[in-house]
């Protein structure tokens, strides 16, 4: 009996057709939103400490 291969189904090859600059646009805004909630917890731990400072 040949040898059957069960997990060889027929792939199909699908381009992805993405425009680059929603690509990078998309990745800036993300950096920008990271950047923006990193300066904003740095804040909000400095304020804590200050107010901690007073107590």
């Amino acid at each position: 009996m040949p040898f059957r291969q069960f997990a060889s189904l027929p792939y199909v090859q699908r381009s992805i057709c993405i425009e680059t600059s929603t690509l990078f646009a998309g990745v800036s805004m993300l950096d920008l939103l990271m950047l923006a909630i990193g300066f904003g917890l740095f804040i909000l731990t400095v304020g804590y400490a200050v107010a901690c400072d007073r107590l």
